[in-house]
């Protein structure tokens, strides 16, 4: 055995966190939840129920969020995709269970879109900034 020491000072106590004020990030937080809210109703439709609603939640990941691996449809249980938000880059993932992954830009343009149901005109924005 090695004789091994570890500092006993507690992690939180040496870090200083920033005053977050939600005057300056309402707008993003607004986007944010919308974005949740449509993801967490396509997994609810899509994924087999479990108890206190587990089926829909997300998970952390080390990119952002992610909705773990959803059934493509009942038919092939073996074709799944997953939902991650890339918080550090701002992009939407949808990537297969093939590794096939489409982006989709997370910002206000394509939420508005969204949300007033412009469906199209959000399709030609998201592929004019697709990479």
């Amino acid at each position: 055995m090695s004789d091994l020491t570890f500092n006993q000072e507690p992690l939180m106590a040496t870090i200083q966190l920033p005053t977050l004020r939600l005057k300056d990030w309402k707008e993003t937080r607004d986007i944010l939840h919308q974005y949740f809210i449509m993801i967490g109703t396509l997994k609810e439709k899509m994924s087999q129920p479990h108890p206190h609603w587990w089926h829909i939640s997300l998970r952390v990941s080390d990119l952002g969020l992610t909705t773990t691996p959803i059934p493509k449809n009942k038919d092939t249980p073996d074709q799944t995709f997953e939902v991650i938000f890339d918080l550090k880059n701002n992009y939407l993932l949808i990537e297969s269970n093939y590794r096939e992954v489409k982006r989709i830009i997370v910002n206000r343009t394509i939420y508005l879109c969204l949300v007033q149901g412009n469906m199209q005109f959000a399709y030609r924005y998201w592929r004019s900034a697709a990479n």
